[in-house]
């Protein structure tokens, strides 16, 4: 709120200084004070400075317990030793949600309520929270499918299934909200120095969910390339193209249909092509299974965006019409993905 006061006064290559912060440091620095006791900063004075503090070394369990308010990305490297190859170009599904309602008076109750339900629904879907962020203009939440560990074929399809559940919830708190949902390739890494940083996203995906967020009005708006990547999954309805800011042209915006069930509606999938091996393995499997009536288990593994869920749809529909009780899982939280179906 205090730099909101402050941004209108600085001229380009100008610091503006709130008053609050200025009363704090005024003796270390030459201002010129302007209105509303803000100061714009014209040198700074040599009043020799403390060193930073250096680093402390934390003892084994209190490095273990700060494990869980740091993001999965950032733990996964880790982990691994490569924390020096954080910084990607990645392709994500950003969702950007703003609660304006919510502010620094908000009741610690309903926010930890309003949190919990955020948390689940990204568990569930396996997305990752980047950021959460209060100003002036009430809290936003900044979440990606897509991130480090958690990378899936159909990530779109996962924020946009996401978006709805979380409205759906938060519809029994009355919390007023509004989603952007965008797909695209962005900066995913680290920005700061060794004594400072954090795990951020940066790109026109990321702005252009904040576009979206923004044009939502209280619903859910997604762009072109989240709707392409989900359309064999959400329904959608197109809406007139908007004009936001960082684009020349207008931009195609998407709304995606709940039915009063509360689920998302499906369109039936394509004929699928080819993995005649596979589709004789896993049927030679399914009558050996039937003949002893013996339930078994399938472990269908390959990498993101081999077609592993075409092939577990098909052996669902083939499945369904042999009679065949099924129920299948998919996406565990491992880089390689797995479909897991168990016959029972």
């Amino acid at each position: 709120m205090q730099l909101g006061a402050t941004s209108h006064v600085p001229s380009p290559g100008q610091v503006a200084i709130a008053a609050p912060a200025l009363a704090l440091i005024a003796t270390s620095l030459r201002v010129r004070v302007v209105e509303d006791g803000a100061g714009i900063i014209e040198s700074i004075l040599d009043h020799g400075f403390s060193p930073p503090r250096p680093l402390v070394c934390l003892p084994m369990h209190s490095e273990e317990a700060l494990l869980g308010f740091v993001p999965a990305a950032v733990v996964s490297h880790l982990e691994t030793g490569s924390a020096d190859w954080l910084g990607e170009s990645r392709r994500v599904s950003v969702l950007f949600t703003h609660f304006p309602g919510f502010n620094t008076t908000t009741p610690l109750e309903r926010a930890q309520a309003v949190m919990a339900i955020l948390q689940s629904v990204m568990d569930k879907y396996e997305g990752s929270i980047n950021k959460l962020s209060v100003d002036d203009k009430g809290a936003a939440m900044v979440a990606a499918f897509g991130l480090p560990p958690l990378s899936h074929e159909d990530d779109a399809t996962r924020a946009l299934q996401a978006a709805i559940e979380i409205r759906q919830k938060l519809g029994g708190l009355e919390v007023r909200h509004s989603t952007g949902i965008t797909t695209g390739r962005g900066f995913c890494g680290v920005i700061g120095n060794a004594s400072r940083r954090e795990y951020t996203m940066i790109g026109d995906v990321v702005n252009l969910s904040a576009r979206l967020m923004q044009a939502a009005g209280g619903n859910i708006l997604c762009d072109e390339a989240t709707r392409r990547e989900a359309q064999n999954t959400i329904a959608v309805e197109p809406l007139a193209p908007i004009l936001v800011k960082g684009k020349a042209s207008p931009i195609a915006i998407f709304r995606p249909l709940v039915s009063q069930a509360g689920g998302s509606k499906r369109t039936k999938t394509t004929l699928i092509v080819g993995r005649e091996p596979e589709r004789a393995a896993i049927g030679e499997r399914l009558r050996a299974l039937e003949r002893k009536g013996e339930a078994g288990v399938i472990v269908i593994e390959g990498d993101a965006g081999i077609g592993k869920s075409r092939l577990v749809d098909d052996l669902t529909e083939r499945v369904g019409e042999a009679g065949i009780p099924l129920l299948h899982g998919s996406a565990l939280p491992i880089e390689t993905i797995h479909a897991l179906l168990c016959l029972a």
